[in-house]
């Protein structure tokens, strides 16, 4: 638990990328722990698909950016469903 919660506050410090960009990495530890990789070609489509994202998609991955608020509101079955349906922007995140 400790080690997500550094490896978290580091790629949300690291400067790169925005809100929703980061919540893609959230995702894929989160994935990790479900038992599910995220390929390193699933994070960047991710990555990529939020690109620009709109105001309400930042507001929504901030909140969900965080662990504890991921883990309360999404199954395991959601993180997958997410990855397979390619992730991105135009989702109830």
């Amino acid at each position: 638990m400790r080690l997500f919660a550094i490896l978290f506050a580091a790629a949300a410090l690291s400067g790169c990328g925005n809100a929703c960009q980061t919540f893609c990495g959230t995702l894929a530890d989160y994935a990790a722990e479900c038992g599910t990789t995220w390929s390193d070609a699933d994070i960047t489509a991710c990555e990529d698909s939020f690109a620009d994202a709109s105001k309400d998609d930042l507001k929504s991955c901030h909140t969900f950016g965080d662990p504890a608020v991921l883990r309360r509101e999404w199954t395991c079955d959601d993180v997958n469903l997410y990855r397979d349906v390619g992730g991105g922007t135009d989702t109830d995140l």
